[in-house]
């Protein structure tokens, strides 16, 4: 099962569209800039906020609290290293890794399972990410991580600008 995020060329848009593999619309993202942070949240098709990821200001590092459907899920934090960027997951069992720098990352379960991947389509008309995930029931945890690791990218400003 895939979800496919398009970001629209213009920066100035703050609502973006979530496609499923049939190209339905699943759900929706709406940004916005909130005194020196950000928050973006998840809208279904009936308009219903169902998770947001709040950007906490407080830390050196970009930290993103993620909640669904009211209940807190999970603190993606950005580690500072040398070369590349390295992400932390806190309050689930998953683990990241990748190249976050070309948009390509894998997600995994503590036991070892693929929960998600993520890849940037490249020559699209704006920014165009592909989600593929193993488990229906982890759709749109696996969005909301997609959306907060996107978002504590500080060189990029793909989703939340």
């Amino acid at each position: 099962m895939s979800l496919m995020v398009k970001q629209s060329a213009f920066k100035n848009f703050d609502r973006s569209e979530v496609f499923d593999d049939e190209g339905n619309v699943r759900w929706y993202i709406k940004r916005e800039r909130i005194a020196l942070g950000y928050n973006i949240n998840v809208y279904n098709l009936e308009n219903n906020k169902v998770a947001s990821i709040l950007q906490r200001v407080t830390s050196f590092n970009p930290r993103f609290d993620i909640t669904v459907d009211g209940k807190k899920f999970a603190t993606i934090n950005k580690v500072t290293t040398m070369f590349k960027p390295k992400y932390e997951i806190e309050g689930v069992t998953w683990q990241l890794d990748g190249d976050f720098y070309m948009h390509n990352f894998k997600v995994y379960s503590q036991f070892g399972g693929l929960v998600m991947s993520q890849h940037k389509q490249w020559f699209t008309w704006g920014d165009t990410f592909i989600i593929d995930y193993s488990k229906q029931s982890d759709e749109l945890y696996c969005l909301c991580v997609a959306l907060a690791l996107d978002a504590a990218d500080a060189n990029s400003y793909r989703f939340i600008h």
